[in-house]
């Protein structure tokens, strides 16, 4: 039985599947180059951040030198019950700059944790599937755009020239005594064959028709198959407070300034 509605759409199927593996691959290669860019713009952001937790513990470290110093240099005064020096000075020092030693290892310990998780999120992302273990988005699309796409182009190739080959068959239409129609070809035996009018190639329409079923159903498919319907979306994001974009997307010169960025860091 052969019913050959439009022999187009398989040519037009074949470019498809060739465009949409290279473009695919381009979107792939994109990917790499921001996730990349963002753990880049992170490592820069928690250089920075140390940089200010050293200096940090550095201030606290001289602001408690010089309280001991002070406080090694007291002496009692009997008529007023006072040590003198007071140190209150000093005293207040140490206590401001143990404050701001524990705000910047606070940002510094939350900034590392972050970029422990998207490292972590990321090897995921790239990491190689084994027997049980599925593999990460990457590989799976790399399968998909390569091996998947060229079986399934060889496969596709395979029809068409089955298809070219029946096309070009020397054909007889003939009624059998049922009624049917009947073909012969040489040295071949009767093939029956559906005689349809509507044998046309697809219309537009009928196509974006088609187009938009199929998608329907891959959507469909894949929300039955993703693990419980859980999907994690991304919630955090380091941006420029000017522009309001990603670092790593910014487009302010400003950003590029190391002491405008450490006083401007932003985790959401």
């Amino acid at each position: 039985m052969a019913n050959i509605r439009d022999d187009n759409s398989l040519v037009e199927l074949h470019n498809t599947l060739e465009y949409s593996a290279d473009s695919m691959l381009k979107i792939l290669e994109s990917v790499n180059g921001y996730l990349q860019g963002v753990l880049q713009a992170m490592e820069k952001q928690m250089e920075m951040l140390k940089k200010q937790l050293e200096e940090a513990n550095e201030r606290l470290q001289c602001a408690e030198d010089v309280l001991r110093s002070c406080e090694s240099s007291q002496e009692y005064d009997e008529e007023s019950g006072e040590y003198y020096p007071s140190c209150s000075a000093e005293q207040g020092e140490v206590q401001s700059a143990r404050e701001w030693q524990k705000e910047c290892q606070e940002k510094y310990d939350a900034a590392q944790r972050i970029l422990d998780e998207c490292k972590y999120e990321v090897g995921e992302y790239k990491k190689d599937g084994g027997f049980i273990i599925p593999p990460g988005g990457e590989k799976t699309l790399e399968y998909l755009t390569k091996t998947h796409t060229d079986k399934a182009l060889e496969k596709l190739r395979i029809i068409m020239e089955k298809e070219n080959d029946y096309q070009g068959t020397p054909v007889t239409l003939g009624a059998d005594v049922d009624g049917s129609s009947s073909v012969s070809t040489r040295g071949a035996a009767p093939v029956a064959v559906n005689v349809d009018k509507d044998n046309i190639p697809l219309t537009a329409e009928e196509k974006k028709e088609r187009h938009q079923k199929a998608l329907r159903e891959v959507i469909e498919r894949q929300k039955y198959n993703s693990y419980r319907n859980e999907i994690a979306d991304a919630n955090r994001c380091m941006v420029c407070p000017k522009c309001g974009r990603p670092y790593v997307c910014c487009i302010c010169y400003n950003v590029r300034d190391e002491e405008y960025t450490r006083e401007k860091i932003h985790i959401i």
